[in-house]
């Protein structure tokens, strides 16, 4: 498995989802500037082993900056579908839904995804939810936050 790759399977006993390392919410940095890439844990790697539907990553945006959190999304999926989304992906900060995607974004290789955060300190969560049946992988990489 790559490194910094969250790799998630339906089995008989529920939903596997498995990093190389699982991440815990982690403490936001101290910001003091509004340049260069803030993530302290970008793969997700630091944290214990185990099987989880959610991953989580504490960021702070400074007042007076934007944050812009990218990250690479690659989803495979046996469903065959084209117009129900069984199997889903959220990412949140706090309660606040920023973005979601289904077995119906499937695709070829890793997509570049973005999205803006406004200032404060805030975890971010993304949880991965499966149906029963067929299998759908949602592949979260590189996850930067960058200011500006």
């Amino acid at each position: 498995m790559a490194r910094g790759v969250w790799r998630c399977a339906v089995l008989a006993a529920g939903l596997l989802c498995l990093l190389p390392a699982v991440a815990q919410a982690q403490p936001a940095p101290a910001v003091t500037s509004c340049s260069g890439q803030k993530v302290l844990n970008p793969g997700f790697e630091l944290g214990a082993l185990g099987q989880t539907q959610t991953v989580a990553i504490s960021v702070s945006v400074p007042a007076g900056c934007h944050g812009t959190l990218s990250f690479g999304l690659h989803i495979e999926t046996e469903e065959t579908t084209t117009t129900t989304a069984y199997d889903t992906l959220t990412l949140k900060a706090g309660s606040v839904l920023l973005a979601s995607w289904s077995n119906l974004n499937h695709n070829t290789g890793y997509a570049l995804k973005s999205v803006v955060l406004s200032a404060g300190t805030v975890t971010l969560t993304f949880t991965a939810k499966e149906d029963l049946t067929l299998l759908t992988s949602f592949f979260v990489s590189q996850v930067t936050l960058s200011l500006s």
